[in-house]
């Protein structure tokens, strides 16, 4: 014989205990389906989908050695021939020019060092964008320049050109806007003031107050005789 018993009780909330455990299961199962969902996705971003890097820049490594020469080498001097036959420059300063040079040209294209082409593109152009419009001053990249401190260090240094012009001085009234004579041979044949000839005549009286400046970027193991030599050998060889 069965015997049922009914009692009736309070309502009570379960225990913290059963609800942990109630959480920590249906955590478990959620985790369960998400790492089976992600195993059974095929992924779109495998590598064999990746796109094929193609190398853009490419046509940088097929430059050569002149293409070089014309974008990044001063147009003031071929430092080739100092570093290799001016004796009269210090041993220390045609050795570090060497070493820029070797570190450009004489390694294949994928090895050339970041360090010349900084020194080297610190210099300034010549002549300097803007020189029709007055423009006579280009302070090249000073920053640039004294960052190289390896394999060698660098300096940064002015360098101030005097046009030559006629030896007698203009009169007390002189200006920008007078002309002056004595420059170009009496032979010339004039056209009216066209040919740049006569363009840079007709200005040049300003080359009466003021020079022409630049900056280079040396090894600072370069002396100021040596680039004295350098420049004025330059200077004279170019008038």
């Amino acid at each position: 014989m069965y015997q049922w018993y009914s009692e009736q009780k309070p309502f009570r909330w379960p225990s913290f205990s059963l609800f942990s455990s109630l959480f920590v299961i249906v955590g478990v199962v959620i985790l369960t389906n998400v790492v089976i969902s992600i195993k059974s996705t095929p992924s779109s971003t495998t590598t064999s989908s990746l796109p094929v890097i193609d190398g853009k820049w490419q046509p940088l490594l097929n430059l050569n050695d002149d293409t070089i020469r014309q974008l990044f080498m001063p147009r003031l001097l071929d430092l080739n021939q100092v570093a290799s036959k001016w004796n009269n420059v210090s041993e220390a300063c045609r050795h570090d020019i060497r070493h820029a040079l070797t570190d450009m040209f004489d390694v294949s294209p994928q090895n050339r060092k970041a360090w010349p082409f900084q020194m080297f593109d610190s210099w300034s152009k010549m002549p300097p964008s803007g020189m029709f419009r007055g423009t006579i001053t280009d302070y090249g990249d000073y920053d640039q320049c004294l960052s190289i401190i390896e394999p060698i260090r660098s300096q940064y240094c002015l360098v101030d050109f005097s046009m030559p012009m006629p030896k007698s001085q203009p009169p007390p009234n002189h200006n920008f806007f007078h002309k002056t004579l004595g420059l170009l041979p009496e032979t010339f044949p004039r056209r009216n003031e066209s040919t740049i000839y006569e363009h840079l005549e007709k200005y040049s009286s300003i080359f009466y107050y003021t020079y022409v400046e630049m900056a280079i970027c040396m090894p600072i193991v370069c002396n100021q005789d040596d680039l004295e030599t350098i420049l004025k050998v330059k200077q004279n060889n170019s008038s």
